[in-house]
This record gives C-alpha cells, structure tokens and sequence, in this order.
C-alpha cells in the first residue's frame, strides 16, 4: 500500500511539506500548494516594493511573507466560510454531468504548454518516460508476478506503473548523465536531461521543521486577504471538478452538495493552515492524483491516508525534496502527457450519463472546453505583454480577483456550462441529471436526505456515525 501511494503522490506532495489528506470529505483527494496563488503573490509583492521603503533585501522578504501569510490566512478562512453556511449549496445542485465533464477534461486540457513541448527538450528521455508508464500500465497490466513461499501473484505492472517508469527512466538518465553524453549539449539540453543540474540536493539541510510564525509575527489585513481570495477563489472551483472526478474513479456515488460543501469548508481550513505554517501557497486537490488513481486503478482512502502521511514525514527531510528536484524535467513534462491526458478522458466519461447525441449538450460542452482554453491564454497572453490583467478598474484588488479568475481555464469552464446549461431548455434527462439525484427514496417512495440512505451514509457520512449523530 504505502509503494502504491507514494505512486499516486510522489509527483505532487514531495515538493510541498503541507500536504494532507483529505478524509472528511470521505475521497481519496491530497491537498497541496497551487499554482492560482501565484499571480496574487507576484501582486502583494510588487506593491510592497513600489511602496514601502527597507533597510536590506532580507527585511523587504521577511515583510513581504508575513504580508502573504496574513493574505492565505485570511483568504482560507472566508473559504471557509463559504463551505460551512452551505452558500455554495444552490450552485451545486445546478451542477451536471454536462457541467463537471467540461470542468475536469479543461483541467487536463489546460496544462497541455508542460506536456510534449518538455519532453521536445530531451525527447530520448520523455519519449521513454511515456512509453514505459503506457507499456507497464496498457500492455503488462495482466501479467503476475508470483511471489515467494506460495503467496500468491502479484500484479506489479499494473499497481506500480508510475513508479517502475520513474525508477527505470531516472536510472538511464542517470547512466548517461554520468557517462557524459550531455557534456557538449546546449544549456537548454542539458537542463532537460540531466540528473545533476540542481543544487538544491547538495544546499539543502538533511531536516528542516517549519513552524507557525516562522517569519515573525503575521499581519492580517483586508487588503491582503482579498487579494490572495483572487487566488483561493479559482483553486477552490478546481477542487470541485476533482470531487466528482475522484468519486467516478473510485466507484462512490455522486457526492452530494452538502458533501461538497464540507470539504470546501475543510479546504478553506488548510489554507489557514498553510499560511500559518509560512508558505507562500493555499491548498486545491491535486489533479496529479486523479491521473495517477486512473492509471494504477488504486483509488482505496486507507492507501491515500498512508501515502499522506509519508508525504508529511518526507516533507521534513529537505534531502528528499532535493533528490526529487533533481528529476529531468523532460521526465516530469512525460508524466504530466500520460497523467493529464487521463484527466480529461475521465472528465469526458462523465457524459455517460446525459444525452450525448444531444445537439444542445454538444454546444455546451464543445463550446464550454474551447472557451475555457481561449479566454485564459488571452488573459495570460495580455498580462505577459503588458504587465497587468485586461480587466483594469480602479480597484486593484478588483482587478486582481477577476483577472485570476479568467486566467483559470476551470473557472471560465464552470461559469460557462452552469450558465447556458440552467438557461438552455433541456429535460432532465437529456440533461443527465434523473441519475444525479441528490435526494434519495426511502422504503415508501419518499425523498430524503442523503445520510439517511446506508450506502451514501457509508461513503460520505463521518467516521463512527457521526453525520446522523450530528443531524438529529
């Protein structure tokens, strides 16, 4: 178990000591640092330099984190918020199948610039990497190795697939690394294919324990948190494509809204939680590990809890975030082609249950996926060129919030399909939504809550019954 969660997280939690898994929502999600808080980061730093004054670059840092942490904090605990009063609760009941498929496939969709134009820059190494993660876990997933004493077989290609691939593709990279094959390559080569181009291995300390308040007392203040909320905001609608997606892999129900909303509350809690601790990032659900649970079909929370765990302990050895960044980027840019790409195949399979030769939900989703790509490049392309977001007000923290949020390919894909699929006229069933019922029948025919029914009780409902305990 713990060799096949390490599988499912290695690639996401090693760079992050705040990872955690999620068990209150009752699916096999980690949560860690996301990539939406960068641009709010990037604005709270660039404001504090243009207008405040400091004695040595090290006290302009130390400002500047304890400005950032009070941003997570407080933009955590507004998410919070959100998930605890069930604010969000009408929202998801418009949710459907149509809406969720666009919303996981774009977050796949989206990361397509870390895919192939990575493995370009060393294509004998990222071209092995996906090869062996399509061989071991396509074409040798049947095959059973037996074990010692009479034990059985195991089915090692299919369990360990990214790991194998990794462990084989490292290797040879290392080999030739070594051999000095890359010595007379271009720099731009030599940093996609070595093993030895990062330092960090050999700088960083064997154990580092960060604590809260690390860089000295937190300001909290509502220029920072509603910044940060721009970045809160986008990883929050990510999270809820995941959800959904997570429950399909793993075989469980739909969750149902009041599920959905307990853990964006649990979500809001651990970027409090992050910020706190001194990172410069909140929490979202990791979409590396909805890929990685499609491929190695292990989606068991016990096996997640274990691999979370791990991911904590190792995230206190700086020698292993190191090693870990010490990985060929081409190999990365493969995984990222084979994960993602499944990504995507696992959000489109969610129109299973609406009508696909549907012209209405054709329009929908096709039109939904292409604009949730365009609009966010033209948001990126614009602030690349410029300096600044299209939207320009004179609230900055305005401009901030609803440029990231065009920024995020998930967001745009969600506004999009829950506006014109609640406003197109479509039936329920062609809508896919007579099978997302969030509200199920008792014995005479009867709606009723979800905790009610044993088997969304079992799946959702807290440890020791604690979801009926708490309703009645």
């Amino acid at each position: 178990c713990c060799c096949c969660c390490c599988c499912c997280c290695c690639c996401c939690c090693c760079c992050c000591c705040c990872c955690c898994c999620c068990c209150c929502r009752r699916l096999p999600i980690v949560q860690g640092g996301s990539f939406a808080y960068i641009s709010p980061v990037l604005a709270i730093a660039a404001q504090i330099k243009a207008t405040h004054t400091f004695a040595s670059e090290q006290e302009r840092f130390l400002f500047t984190m304890r400005e950032v942490q009070g941003g997570i904090i407080g933009s955590g605990l507004i998410v919070m918020v959100i998930g605890l009063t069930g604010v969000i609760r009408p929202v998801l009941r418009a949710i459907s199948p149509i809406t969720v498929a666009a919303n996981i496939a774009v977050l796949g969709l989206a990361l397509y610039a870390v895919g192939f134009p990575g493995v370009a820059g060393c294509p004998q190494l990222g071209l092995m990497q996906i090869g062996w993660v399509i061989l071991f876990s396509q074409y040798l997933k049947g095959v059973a190795i037996p074990l010692p004493r009479g034990l059985g077989k195991l089915r090692v290609f299919e369990l360990f697939p990214v790991l194998l691939g990794i462990l084989l593709s490292w290797f040879i990279a290392w080999l030739l690394t070594i051999s000095g094959n890359y010595n007379s390559a271009a720099p731009e080569v030599q940093a996609a294919c070595r093993t030895d181009q990062s330092s960090v291995l050999y700088n960083s300390p064997w154990f580092r324990f960060p604590y809260p308040g690390q860089w000295g007392p937190i300001n909290i203040s509502w220029g920072g948190t509603l910044t940060m909320l721009a970045g809160a905001l986008p990883a929050m609608v990510e999270s809820l494509g995941d959800y959904f997606a997570a429950a399909d892999i793993a075989g469980a129900p739909v969750p149902p809204p009041g599920v959905i909303s307990r853990a964006i509350a649990l979500q809001g809690a651990t970027c409090a939680l992050a910020g706190a601790w001194g990172t410069t990032s909140g929490t979202t659900a990791y979409n590396e590990n909805i890929g990685a649970m499609q491929i190695t079909r292990v989606g068991s929370r016990r096996v997640i809890q274990l691999g979370a765990v791990c991911a904590v302990i190792m995230g206190l050895i700086g020698k292993f975030g190191g090693l870990f960044a010490s990985m060929p980027n081409a190999m990365v840019s493969g995984l990222f082609c084979v994960m993602f790409g499944c990504i995507c195949a696992v959000g489109l399979a969610q129109m299973q249950f609406a009508d696909q030769r549907s012209n209405r939900n054709i329009f929908i989703l096709g039109f939904s996926l292409y604009m949730g790509l365009s609009i966010p490049y033209y948001f990126g392309d614009f602030t690349t060129k410029n300096g600044s977001g299209p939207i320009q007000s004179s609230s900055l923290i305005f401009n901030n919030i609803f440029n990231s949020i065009f920024h995020t390919p998930a967001a745009v894909a969600l506004l999009l399909t829950l506006f014109l699929d609640n406003t197109i006229p479509g039936s329920d069933q062609e809508r896919g939504l007579h099978v997302w019922r969030t509200l199920v029948l008792d014995a005479e025919g009867k709606q009723t809550d979800w905790w009610e029914d044993d088997h969304l009780n079992r799946v959702y409902g807290l440890p020791f019954n604690g979801t009926r305990l708490y309703q009645r």
